[in-house]
């Protein structure tokens, strides 16, 4: 299943493809995809205010394969992991890919919005972020990458790659965060 995600609003803009072969695995309203399936999703394109949501089954393992994505969003985490046992996330070999947490910087009072993300990739549960290709993470509102539970990172170089696998966060707190572990390798 393939869809193509095109809007051109002045606010918000976006043409991202969502493939994957699980039916009725996510739905997309406006600039919001939500995953609600177990399965593997790939992404390509872009999207200017808008964010990617999981929200499965507590038993729910989510692979989100990044192939060339630019997500951006300045109202909430662009990839929010609401409820799942695991996500993992892979720069795929090659590609370039950039999450941006365009927010204003955290405060008390939007502390207490527990509908809020901490972080440009936040997960209510274990995340992996892995890949061969090159992920830039940025965050002006808290964490870069932020996982409540374990967070495990391993990007792996590959030579015969023109892009080399890298992971680059910038945020105004910490880069990345693990509540219970953080494993880098």
């Amino acid at each position: 299943f393939s869809q193509e995600i095109t809007e051109d609003h002045n606010e918000n803009s976006y043409s991202l493809t969502v493939t994957t072969t699980v039916a009725d695995g996510y739905t997309q309203t406006s600039n919001l995809v939500t995953i609600n399936k177990a399965g593997t999703y790939s992404l390509s394109g872009q999207m200017t205010n808008g964010m990617i949501v999981i929200d499965a089954p507590e038993t729910a393992e989510i692979s989100l394969e990044l192939n060339g994505v630019k997500i951006s969003c300045d109202f909430n985490s662009p990839i929010f992991a609401k409820s799942a046992d695991k996500i993992k996330i892979k720069a795929q070999k090659g590609t370039k890919n950039e999450i941006n947490d365009a927010r204003p910087l955290k405060t008390a009072e939007n502390d207490l919005d527990e509908t809020l993300g901490n972080g440009a990739i936040y997960a209510k549960c274990d995340l992996n972020i892995s890949g061969k290709g090159y992920l830039k993470v940025i965050s002006t509102y808290n964490n870069g990458i932020h996982s409540t539970k374990d967070l495990s990172l391993r990007m792996k170089n590959d030579t015969s790659s023109s892009i080399l696998s890298s992971l680059d966060v910038t945020a105004v707190n910490n880069a990345v965060k693990g509540n219970d572990s953080v494993e880098i390798l």
